[in-house]
């Protein structure tokens, strides 16, 4: 019996050991986890700031703008004076700009903006300057000679959309009474200046919103194509119905006040 009771107090005080081994083991480990998430917070934390000041360069002349408007495009005055005058300016009026813009936005479309930006002026000699009326009327010659036309991206597919698009958009124009720019607005109608401003950090910027897919539903509906959701999301940054410059952009103040002018040879804050 003593021998037996003897042998129980050893497990007991083994036991009673392993116990707090255990603890302190599950303690420490809770400890270096907690230690872990705060080290990853002040990670998550520093990087996004270090992100956000990464998004705006000060250029040459002294002036901060979205990253993609001024490093490594500081000899690039086209891009830069694009990005200073003319994204993010409200297009509220001027249906020839607007559908110059929304048919480049199709072209560029698995492209860098760069390209069809430098391509603008053959774009607008090859398309009438835009001209609505001229484009619905061009004919599968008019496509062919397009095709063989190096001043523009030269994809079958997407001339012949521009074409039907320009139809489609004097269509809108007899059933609805509006203008393009007038029945565009109307899907960003609801949003406040507020709302229409975009968030401080990058990573909740979004490559679509649920304007954009409204816009890209109803455009469907009448016939358009080559305009899908991000597409149109792209758009709406561009003729400012959308303020995507960064909150640091010098730009971001002033684009709703200075609406695009027409035919400014002048992406994405």
């Amino acid at each position: 019996m003593k021998a037996s009771g003897l042998v129980r107090g050893v497990r007991t005080a083994s036991s009673a050991r392993t116990t707090r081994s255990a603890r302190n083991v599950t303690t420490r480990k809770r400890q270096r986890e907690a230690e872990g998430s705060e080290s990853t917070a002040k990670k998550r934390k520093t990087g996004q700031v270090k992100e956000e000041k990464e998004q705006t360069v000060v250029g040459a002349d002294g002036v901060r703008r979205c990253r993609w408007g001024s490093t490594n495009w500081e000899s690039d005055e086209l891009y830069r004076s694009y990005h200073d005058n003319e994204w993010g300016r409200e297009l509220r009026s001027g249906d020839q700009q607007m559908f110059e813009l929304l048919t480049l936005e199709a072209f560029q479309a698995g492209l860098s903006w760069r390209v069809v930006l430098n391509k603008r002026p053959g774009f607008r000699k090859a398309f009438a300057d835009f001209d609505i009326e001229r484009v619905a009327r061009f004919t599968e010659a008019d496509v062919e000679r397009l095709m063989e036309d190096s001043r523009i991206v030269r994809n079958r597919a997407k001339i012949r959309a521009a074409i039907n698009n320009a139809g489609c958009v004097l269509e809108l124009r007899r059933d609805t009474g509006q203008s393009l720019c007038e029945y565009l607005w109307t899907f960003v109608s609801h949003l406040t200046d507020e709302q229409r401003l975009r968030p401080r950090s990058r990573c909740a910027l979004g490559t679509e919103s649920e304007e954009s897919r409204t816009m890209a539903a109803a455009l469907r509906a009448r016939g358009m194509k080559f305009l899908g959701p991000v597409t149109l999301y792209a758009h709406m940054q561009s003729v400012g119905m959308l303020n995507d410059h960064h909150p640091d952009c010098f730009v971001r103040s002033a684009a709703p006040c200075k609406p695009l002018v027409l035919g400014t040879n002048s992406k994405q804050g």
